[in-house]
């Protein structure tokens, strides 16, 4: 029986009535809902609930409604302090999917808050299609994937087809990594799966990119300990890691400004982005400079 802990903000009578609905829904279908309306007593001490409840689900539900991002951008009562909580296991496993945006009573473009803005959500504005979105996000909670049927390898018979594949992929992948501890590189990130590899061994570092806009890119830390963006020209040899925030899944990188990388060694990577050009819609070039810390 899986446990959900539901966070929500108190935006009016019509929305608090939806998420009870929607809670006694997933209670109805087995899910143990861990749900302040149903389990707090007046005089109840909310911050622990808040606490005890997040350590406990295996899934948490955020209905990011305009209300509720907003108090989570801004720290602001319980749903600024569950943030805080969410955040904290969010930046030990940044694989998790522990956390399911939820997308109601929200008519932005912003549907999501900062802390979650990288993460898949699912939309219950629509009343129409309650339904449909309902038994989607049952199916995510016990964990039932629609995959089609795995069929069998069509070149298992052709040995020469097989060998002129490894051969591609490995020109291709040589075409994203450099074992160079300084230098410059230019690479469509929307290769290899997103990636570029810097250094080997101890220094290596998976560098991971995403679009943003003309001027701009995400860079994502999926494949190191953790990043952090900086502004302006450093300075290596006075270089202070305790300036900067690692605590983001993924930042956005505007031309000019670096990328602080740490992989899972403890090693320091860090790059500048030169140049962004958008040359077709396959072929996204990045230019960078990089260089790798000794220490």
């Amino acid at each position: 029986m899986p446990k959900v802990f539901i966070s929500y903000s108190y935006d009016n009578d019509d929305h608090i009535k939806w998420v009870n609905n929607l809670a006694t829904h997933l209670r109805a279908n087995g899910v143990d809902v861990i749900f302040d309306q149903f389990e707090t007593k007046l005089g109840s001490d909310l911050a622990l609930f808040m606490e005890q409840g997040l350590s406990i689900s295996n899934r948490v539900i955020c209905i990011c409604s305009e209300i509720y991002n907003q108090k989570a951008n801004a720290g602001m009562s319980g749903t600024g302090y569950e943030k805080r909580i969410i955040c904290g296991d969010l930046i030990k496993d940044s694989s998790t999917t522990w956390v399911i945006p939820l997308i109601r009573n929200n008519s932005t473009n912003n549907k999501l808050p900062t802390f979650l803005h990288a993460l898949k959500y699912i939309d219950f504005e629509d009343d129409c299609k309650y339904e449909e979105m309902y038994y989607d996000l049952l199916r995510d909670i016990y964990d039932q994937r629609n995959l089609p049927p795995l069929g069998n390898n069509p070149f298992v018979h052709n040995q020469d087809i097989l060998g002129k594949i490894s051969e591609m992929n490995e020109i291709v992948s040589a075409l994203y990594c450099t074992n160079n501890h300084a230098g410059k590189e230019s690479f469509n990130y929307l290769r290899n799966g997103k990636k570029f590899v810097i250094g080997n061994d101890l220094f290596k570092f998976d560098t991971q990119w995403s679009d943003a806009d003309g001027n701009s890119i995400y860079a994502y830390r999926d494949n190191v300990k953790a990043i952090a963006c900086a502004s302006g020209n450093m300075s290596i040899k006075n270089f202070d890691i305790t300036r900067y925030d690692f605590s983001s899944r993924a930042i956005q990188v505007f031309i000019g400004e670096n990328v602080i990388w740490i992989n899972e060694y403890g090693k320091i990577l860090i790059t500048k982005i030169e140049n962004l050009e958008y040359k077709s819609n396959h072929e996204h070039m990045l230019t960078i400079l990089y260089k790798i810390l000794e220490i």
